[in-house]
């Protein structure tokens, strides 16, 4: 179900070390999902962490939940 419904926490991103899981719950912002469906700028001043991070974390959020993915049309 996790998978399906992309339900992923921010725990499993590479670059959310337990600092920025910290500050990032301490948001509410508990799902990578949550980061992936916003403005990277948004996310850069609601979440708490330094650029470099929040720029990494926002990037891998998207590409875990695929809300960087060109959708082809169909032919």
């Amino acid at each position: 179900m996790i998978e399906e419904k992309r339900l992923y926490p921010v725990t499993i991103l590479p670059a959310a070390t337990k600092n920025a899981v910290q500050a990032l719950t301490s948001r509410d912002i508990i799902l990578a999902d949550e980061i992936a469906a916003i403005d990277e700028t948004l996310f850069l001043g609601i979440s708490g962490l330094d650029r470099q991070t929040a720029v990494i974390i926002k990037r891998e959020a998207d590409e875990l939940t695929n809300r960087n993915a060109i959708v082809s049309p169909n032919p």
